[in-house]
């Protein structure tokens, strides 16, 4: 079946090409430069449809014969760094990829993403921040709010609010959408409403309102409510500090605090789930 789907939409079948015939594209070949570049779109093109069946050894096949005929084609390079990452679980070999990649294309925001992502992966922090930072200042969103992560898990608060305010300042219609995949609303709109009392921006008074509308908000805001009444200030079970109690879905209660960190996640008594 691979020999047949080849056959049929071969390059040389439909264009009359002769692959062997084509000159590699160097640098001050201008004249030849478009069609080469036109022929290596095509190959990438032809790749992704290879993918796409599952027929990976011809989809590198074609990413070579491309790269072969121009170095520096950016698809070709991004296609076989997804396919070293992804497939090979080859990170080193991926990361080698995407850093020639971004010697001729210094925008290419996927592939920088990519890189960070790499890093990270890898565990080399420095290099992970480096890139994220880029793409980020290339008003890639997603990058400010995995560093807002990043720095919110190892208790930077500092890094995670600037991080924040940054993502935010690119305000998206998805930007509610987006930093909820990474944060939970409690905590999210604790550190927001922090930030605005330093910082207090359109943009940042727009998210915080919209997250004072979501459902757990709402339920928390209330149980805050109730149990101030009863003046529940007792030692929290968790974190054993004198605090405002209030009751999770199981009945068992903890401070206000530590609600926010488990509410999505179990009880830390009875480990009932909550979803």
């Amino acid at each position: 079946m691979q020999q047949e789907y080849e056959g049929s939409i071969g390059l040389n079948a439909i264009y009359g090409l002769d692959l062997n015939e084509i000159n590699v594209l160097k640098p001050d070949d201008e004249e030849n430069s478009i069609g080469l570049n036109s022929i290596c779109c095509i190959l990438v093109k032809q790749s992704d449809e290879l993918k796409e069946q599952g027929l990976l050894m011809s989809q590198v096949e074609l990413l070579n014969q491309a790269i072969e005929i121009n170095p520096l084609s950016s698809g070709a390079l991004f296609e076989m760094a997804l396919y070293e990452e992804l497939e090979n679980f080859n990170y080193e070999g991926a990361i080698e990829i995407y850093l020639r990649l971004l010697e001729t294309d210094l925008d290419n925001i996927p592939a920088i993403y990519n890189l960070a992502d790499l890093y990270e992966k890898m565990g080399d922090y420095e290099n992970m921040q480096k890139y994220f930072n880029l793409s980020g200042e290339k008003c890639d969103v997603e990058s400010y709010l995995r560093l807002a992560k990043f720095h919110k898990n190892k208790g930077d608060i500092d890094n995670t609010q600037n991080n924040l305010l940054k993502a935010i300042y690119h305000y998206q219609d998805n930007c509610i959408e987006n930093l909820l995949t990474h944060f939970n609303c409690l905590e999210l709109l604790t550190i927001l409403v922090d930030c605005f009392s330093q910082e207090p921006t359109q943009n940042l008074k727009r998210v915080i309102t919209m997250l004072e509308t979501e459902e757990h908000v709402i339920i928390f805001k209330n149980k805050v409510r109730v149990f101030s009444r009863f003046q529940n200030i007792i030692e929290c079970g968790v974190c054993l500090e004198n605090k405002l109690n209030i009751d999770m879905l199981c009945g068992h209660e903890i401070c206000c605090d530590c609600y926010k960190r488990v509410y999505l996640d179990c009880c830390p008594f009875c480990r009932i789930k909550f979803d």
